[in-house]
């Protein structure tokens, strides 16, 4: 190969070195050629690697190769281009990144669909797998989904609810609309535990397949509120807010309904579900001795929430007291109403109790004695209110006192102000005498 090289750069400087008038190059010129061609065809490719990448199989290119428009991969379309202004524009199916990926700026396209309902809440799985114990069904999940790993986000006392309503009836083997809703009594990596025994009335055995979602919780206030999207009820569509979900059931639950009455006149209900009873197909709420549309509802509430505007309280606010001029403090509290009011209310101020002498409370205010800051150093303090209502409300941290010294005694300052007018005065006398 190396003579046949050595031959064709001879002929080539041949051709290069012709200045005689009617010197052949041409013919010099097609021996050069033909040599390139079978030069090509008797050559050890191998050799040739060295300076060319390779089509046929995987090759390593050792040095940086610059691509002017760009390059293509596979057939549907996947590459990067260089676009008209320079830029460069990747497509890839999917991306897979190892480390940490940088965007500054992240436009991200999705198209979904859901039907029916959609519920948030704090927790949901993908069973895969279930498993028959003595008391409870173990349900699976995937642990891990292309590398990322799943957190199992039920905790023992969940209420773990699946519903199936799509699945058209005697169109697949053994596979029919399903329903229920259980207490999960275990957690683990990659699965959970539903109780056999606890559980909403006609409640299935879960199977694999299950979208099962964590609505409402026996203990954790935390986690007992949802919201639902709906898109196929009578009132879609709409977005209902649940909290205090402890039960399988609404009855004794403090409930919010919008209605219309026979009026036409819109208006909103609280009050406790008394029970849940069916009339003319539809199921109908009766709270406080009335009933009502159960597509109307639109809150389910804990005690606590239900009545908490009804409990004592106080608005934030800042008070300035001057130690140079001590004066009364106003604060504006609210004792409540509804029977959750409360008859006295105990003032903190600086870790201590601020004894009764210095409290006065009139008409929803309660003014402070000056002796109560005579102590104190400049600074900010805040107020502790402590209410005797049934459910003994403290409210801290919303009443701020902020302690000054101004220096300027109102005594002092009217003695100057009145020392002042005296100088002036007998100067303007003694002027007008002149």
């Amino acid at each position: 190969m190396s003579d046949s090289v050595d031959i064709l750069k001879k002929l080539a400087l041949q051709v290069r070195n012709a200045s005689v008038e009617g010197e052949n190059t041409a013919e010099r010129i097609g021996r050069i050629f033909i040599g390139i061609l079978e030069n090509m065809d008797n050559s050890d490719i191998e050799k040739l690697t060295k300076y060319f990448l390779r089509k046929d199989k995987e090759d390593t290119a050792n040095e940086l190769i610059t691509f002017l428009k760009g390059f293509l991969v596979g057939k549907n379309g996947s590459g990067i281009t260089v676009l008209e202004d320079g830029t460069s524009q990747a497509v890839v199916d999917r991306l897979y990144v190892k480390i940490k990926a940088v965007f500054d700026e992240l436009e991200v396209k999705k198209k979904t669909h859901v039907g029916g309902e959609q519920i948030i809440s704090p927790a949901g799985m993908k069973c895969v797998r279930v498993e028959e114990l003595d008391e409870s069904y173990r349900c699976f999940f995937l642990s891990e989904v292309d590398g990322v790993t799943i957190n199992n986000e039920f905790t023992v006392g969940t209420l773990a609810l699946a519903q199936e309503f799509n699945i058209k009836e005697g169109t697949s083997h053994n596979v029919s609309n399903r329903y229920y809703w259980r207490e999960v009594t275990g957690v683990g990596t990659d699965y959970i535990d539903l109780n056999k025994t606890n559980a909403d009335k006609d409640s299935d055995i879960p199977v694999a397949g299950d979208d099962i979602i964590g609505l409402g919780h026996l203990t954790d206030i935390t986690r007992q509120a949802a919201i639902i999207l709906s898109s196929v009820n009578e009132t879609s569509p709409s977005i209902t807010f649940y909290q205090g979900i402890n039960t399988f059931s609404l009855v004794g639950k403090e409930v919010i309904v919008q209605t219309t009455d026979s009026a036409g006149t819109y208006k909103e209900v609280r009050g406790t579900v008394d029970c849940v009873e069916m009339k003319n197909g539809k199921a109908m709420l009766v709270v406080d001795g009335n009933s009502y549309d159960l597509d109307d509802l639109v809150q389910v509430m804990d005690s606590y929430y239900a009545i908490k505007e009804y409990l004592p309280s106080v608005t934030a606010q800042t008070k300035t007291y001057d130690l140079s001029n001590p004066s009364l403090i106003d604060v504006s509290i609210d004792l409540g109403s509804k029977g959750y009011e409360a008859s006295s209310v105990a003032v903190v101020l600086n870790g201590q109790y601020i004894d009764s002498k210095y409290l006065k409370y009139d008409n929803g205010t309660v003014t402070i004695s000056p002796e109560a800051f005579s102590e104190l150093e400049p600074g900010d303090y805040y107020l502790g209110f402590y209410f005797d209502d049934p459910l003994k409300t403290t409210v801290k941290d919303k009443v701020c006192i902020k302690v000054v010294r101004s220096g300027i005694p109102n005594g002092d300052k009217d003695s100057s102000d009145a020392n002042k007018d005296t100088e002036k005065a007998e100067e303007t006398e003694k002027t007008e005498a002149e």
